[in-house]
């Protein structure tokens, strides 16, 4: 990192509890850690304390480790060095006000991506095309929150020529805290959904903290936002900078004109005007959201001076994201694997994409709770229910959670067949009786919020249709089906 542990501590305005010790003062940090399981020697370790753990508590692992000196805010006496701790009042507001510091020394351009779905698809398209033409740091994972964005800043280095970092939220106020520490040149909102509603208490209040990023970037910063989305113009009142615009509208910049899904091929084709031009690109991924984040991402391209060939190689370099519409064929069965998150409006997109796929092939959706969604749970759990219902292009419906089970019997009293429902809360136990309906050419969607844990439902699933000599398919009896029925 080229700094040492003494000019941290001045930074974050820290106090050694004794010394420091003799050869600490001005080594030179390797790295900033805040798990001792991961930390190296030379490593600078920093105590926060989460939900689960509390840093403070593993500060002798991290010495043993090697760690040149910890950021903590009380002493450890157990550590046995005194000599080698930094205190402060607060270790996460000390971590914050360094990453802000950290990035106010390294003057690269730096692209934030928010929004209720898409984010992380749009920053790795972003990242991909990029890359093909700069020293480009991306958002690793998850570190999309406070602590996480703050660490991400702090891998910055001399070489970097670029940033694309992911801004989450789930309160007021966070987006702006990560903006201001993050000092965007781009910022990208891909759209406004219900995800979160149940934490912040309506879609005005999504709103507001989603413009967070347009009104804290000042009057240099660049938005792109989604024109086709239905609170475009409040997002684009809230902008005192320029504004690209992206969509199938034809009064968006970047316009969609035409989006093929092959779902034989797990490829979605988009074809685009840009600036008076028209041209296609493949994407290996079923969906058409996807069209909305590939445009996002090369308005920002194109507004860093790239290429379109340097577009096509940074495309063609783009996989699927595990758990996120990563469509995998298993003895002639295609699965969706969608299980990182849902909301309302990503699970009917996916559940489209199913429809649209499956053509005259049966299909079957495993949905699990859709959370963070507070009072208005129930009433959008029911709403999917009804469209379920009236629609009926599932053959069958595997319900997980005890509001994705809600879901289901709404599903029923609006029309679906209710010998082809069920609710179960065991993945294994899903998979086993998703397996006992399956054959090959079906269609199946797995989708539901994170903590439902339908990534195990995926893994077994395909344990149990590979088997062990290829597939063999788990019958139920009647019986056993039976308890697993919502009536």
């Amino acid at each position: 990192m080229e700094i040492t542990p003494n000019k941290i501590a001045r930074i974050i305005e820290g106090s050694w509890i004794e010394g420091p010790e003799e050869g600490i003062y001005n080594a030179s940090v390797r790295n900033i850690s805040i798990d001792s399981r991961t930390l190296c020697p030379g490593d600078l370790f920093w105590c926060i304390k989460g939900e689960r753990f509390d840093g403070h508590d593993f500060v002798e692992q991290a010495f043993k480790k090697g760690a040149l000196a910890a950021v903590v805010s009380r002493p450890i006496p157990s550590c046995g060095a005194p000599g080698r701790l930094i205190q402060v009042g607060n270790t996460l507001k000390a971590l914050q006000k360094m990453a802000k510091s950290w990035r106010e020394m390294h003057p690269c351009s730096i692209v934030a991506v928010t929004g209720s779905s898409g984010k992380t698809t749009t920053k790795e398209l972003i990242a991909k095309i990029l890359k093909q033409r700069y020293n480009c740091l991306s958002t690793e994972g998850n570190m999309n929150n406070h602590i996480g964005v703050s660490l991400m800043l702090l891998r910055l280095n001399k070489s970097h020529q670029v940033g694309v970092l992911e801004l989450g939220m789930n309160h007021l106020g966070e987006i702006a805290q990560l903006t201001d520490m993050v000092k965007p040149r781009i910022g990208v909102i891909t759209n406004i959904g219900k995800a979160h509603i149940g934490l912040l208490g309506s879609v005005n209040q999504i709103i507001d903290a989603k413009s967070e990023l347009l009104e804290g970037m000042g009057p240099e910063g660049l938005a792109v936002l989604n024109r086709d989305d239905p609170y475009y113009y409040i997002l684009a009142e809230r902008c005192q900078n320029g504004v690209i615009t992206v969509g199938e509208s034809e009064k968006a910049d970047l316009r969609i004109q035409k989006i093929e899904l092959f779902p034989s091929e797990g490829k979605t084709k988009v074809v685009m005007k840009v600036k008076g031009k028209v041209f296609s690109l493949s994407l290996p991924i079923l969906g058409r959201f996807i069209a909305y984040n590939l445009l996002m991402a090369i308005a920002v391209a194109m507004e860093m001076g790239c290429e379109q060939k340097e577009i096509e190689s940074g495309i063609a370099d783009f996989s699927p994201i595990p758990n996120r519409m990563d469509h995998q064929i298993i003895k002639g069965i295609h699965i969706l694997n969608d299980s990182y998150n849902a909301n309302p409006e990503s699970m009917h997109s996916a559940l489209s994409t199913l429809f649209e796929c499956k053509g005259s092939s049966r299909s079957m959706a495993i949905l699990g709770d859709m959370l963070e969604l507070g009072s208005q749970s129930e009433c959008l759990h029911r709403q999917l229910g009804q469209w379920l219902g009236h629609n009926k292009r599932v053959d069958f419906l595997i319900a997980c959670g005890e509001q994705a089970k809600l879901m289901a019997q709404e599903a029923v009293k609006t029309g679906y067949p209710p010998q082809s429902v069920w609710s179960l809360n065991e993945p294994e136990k899903i998979a086993k009786l998703a397996s006992s309906l399956l054959d090959s050419g079906d269609w199946v969607l797995i989708k539901g919020s994170r903590q439902m844990a339908l990534d195990r439902v995926f893994a077994n699933l395909g344990e149990l249709i590979r088997g062990s000599n290829g597939y063999k398919k788990k019958q139920l009896d009647k019986e056993e089906r039976d308890r697993c029925s919502i009536i």
